[in-house]
């Protein structure tokens, strides 16, 4: 389920860690907009397994269902995005888009 456009979109991955959380963030930098570094989503140390396939499946776009580039009330430009892997059900998802 690799989106080819919304892959286009983004610049880079960062993944580091939360350490006031005590867990992992990973989140995608993005290309052409005013702000980049919008979004991302953090999981439990645990849960660090999961962080290769969740970084590939972001680089190929099928993280997510949807992306768009969107204006604030300040004029800056954003891209938001419809998460198609989520929380509880992540690792299903995962395995269901072919990531696992």
């Amino acid at each position: 389920m690799k989106n080819p456009a919304i892959a286009a979109m983004m610049q880079d991955i960062q993944i580091e860690e939360d350490w006031e959380d005590g867990g992992i963030i990973i989140a995608p930098i993005w290309k052409d907009v005013d702000r980049p570094n919008v979004g991302g989503i953090g999981i439990p140390s645990r849960d660090a397994a999961f962080v290769p396939k969740i970084e590939q499946a972001m680089r190929d776009g099928a993280f997510w269902s949807r992306a768009e580039i969107k204006v604030d009330s300040a004029g800056q430009t954003y891209v938001c995005v419809t998460e198609r892997v989520v929380g509880r059900t992540m690792k299903a998802t995962l395995r269901e888009i072919g990531y696992l």
